[in-house]
């Protein structure tokens, strides 16, 4: 049974044609890290915050371990403070004017815990979360970080249900973001608790996610592991926006146990493409991510090309080759890339078919 259901849920605002969320339906599993991913403006946030009580829903309904938190069709809604939920916003929130044992200590000396029951839970959380010895310092002389590990101690010492995170590594810069993204899933791995995460770094959502939501105009396009996502888009959209994809426009000549026979002009090779299609799309696309693409002596590929420019990313480059199909990005090895202006033959591994 699922911890946390979303059933149909919309939220339409007075001043706005179209719906910020429309028909989501999702269940989260307890103890699952589910990410809402997508561009800014595609409602994940507002999700979020339907979920927490902040925005009141316009259809549908949210339940809670069975219990209904909020139903459009008779305006039920259980108020934040009664939803047994920790939220975590995108500017941390932690008050400057207490230190930093206060500042998690809060929600416990709202519900009148007992002092020494708070000093023991205070002083563990603080060990969880990497910051012992922390306890007397103020916001003010922490980094970021370390502000960003105060606002999840304080929402996890009142023992959640459901952990949401809105965006709370994008203030970060990029080294720290990185750090924080593996103190994230060992937390998480720590502590079991129920995740819904909000982001628009794709990233963030591959590396951390058991499952990942993406998300455009309101509606779920995609629910699925990272590596579904990533290597079984259901549409052009999702291929493009998670990580980097070669599109080849192609015509499909034929179907075989799962796979599409692809033709390519210019082509003679076979081609196939796997794909979750249940008929020919009028405008089908041959997705191709770099890290699949094989670089040849010219003449010993499928297509022939001339490198345009290559980019050193550390652990390797990203080629890219001008070919009668187009521009194609390709990894090669850090040592051995082809120079600019040289001229390559292009394979690739079993690409993934897709409605234009």
């Amino acid at each position: 049974m699922a911890l946390l259901e979303l059933h149909q849920l919309e939220k339409a605002y007075d001043d706005s044609h179209v719906p910020a969320v429309r028909a989501l339906t999702l269940h989260i599993a307890r103890g699952e890290f589910v990410t809402l991913l997508g561009p800014s403006g595609c409602g994940k946030t507002t999700t979020l915050r339907m979920i927490a009580g902040f925005v009141k829903p316009t259809g549908g309904l949210i339940r809670l371990d069975g219990q209904v938190l909020a139903n459009a069709a008779n305006g039920a809604c259980v108020p934040p403070e009664a939803r047994g939920m920790g939220m975590v916003f995108q500017s941390y929130a932690v008050w400057p004017h207490m230190t930093v044992a206060a500042n998690v200590a809060y929600p416990l000396k709202l519900r009148r815990t007992p002092r020494a029951e708070i000093d023991r839970r205070v002083d563990a959380m603080l060990e969880l979360v990497g910051l012992g010895g922390f306890a007397k310092r103020f916001p003010s002389q922490l980094s970021g970080g370390q502000q960003q590990r105060v606002a999840l101690a304080r929402a996890l010492i009142a023992e959640p249900r459901v952990l949401l995170l809105d965006e709370p590594l994008s203030n970060l810069d990029a080294q720290l973001r990185e750090a924080m993204r593996g103190e994230l899933i060992d937390l998480h791995r720590r502590t079991g608790v129920t995740i819904v995460y909000v982001t628009h770094d794709q990233a963030e959502a591959l590396a951390m996610s058991d499952r990942v939501v993406i998300m455009q105009q309101g509606a779920a396009l995609q629910i699925g592991t990272p590596a579904e996502v990533y290597h079984r888009p259901t549409q052009r959209f999702i291929a493009e926006f998670i990580g980097a994809a070669n599109m080849l426009p192609c015509q499909v000549s034929g179907w075989s146990a799962g796979m599409a026979q692809i033709a390519l002009p210019g082509v003679d090779a076979p081609i196939h493409a796997a794909h979750a299609l249940d008929r020919t799309p009028d405008k089908p696309l041959l997705v191709v991510r770099p890290e699949q693409v094989r670089l040849h002596e010219a003449g010993a590929g499928w297509l022939d090309g001339t490198v345009l420019r290559r980019q050193f990313l550390g652990e390797a480059h990203e080629v890219s080759i001008e070919t009668a199909h187009g521009v194609l990005r390709a990894k090669a090895g850090a040592i051995d890339a082809p120079p600019r202006g040289a001229y390559v033959g292009i394979t690739w591994e079993t690409g993934w078919l897709v409605a234009g």
